[in-house]
């Protein structure tokens, strides 16, 4: 093989590789737009649980017993009370 050959043979593996090249970071730009959409579309969703674990399904009205219920928690066990729960569901 001669050394044009070798040059020929190099400029073509060389163009090659900088097409597989920029197929690789149309694929990244893709990958990259797509993780973006969809981590927005989990962000909402996640926003919309929140609001239902959040608000009274039937009034509407803030739910914060989960919340009141935890800072009870943690203050009986700093103060080593005991912590007595009573439900009931009146609809």
């Amino acid at each position: 093989m001669t050394i044009e050959q070798q040059k020929l043979e190099l400029a073509h593996t060389l163009a090659l590789l900088q097409q597989a090249q920029r197929q690789l970071e149309e694929y990244t730009h893709t990958l990259e737009r797509k993780v973006i959409e969809r981590t927005a579309t989990l962000e909402e969703a996640n926003k919309e649980l929140h609001q239902l674990a959040t608000l009274d399904g039937l009034t509407l009205v803030a739910n914060r017993r989960r919340e009141y219920w935890q800072q009870q928690w943690q203050y009986s066990m700093q103060q080593q009370q005991s912590l007595s729960l009573i439900l009931a569901d009146i609809d």
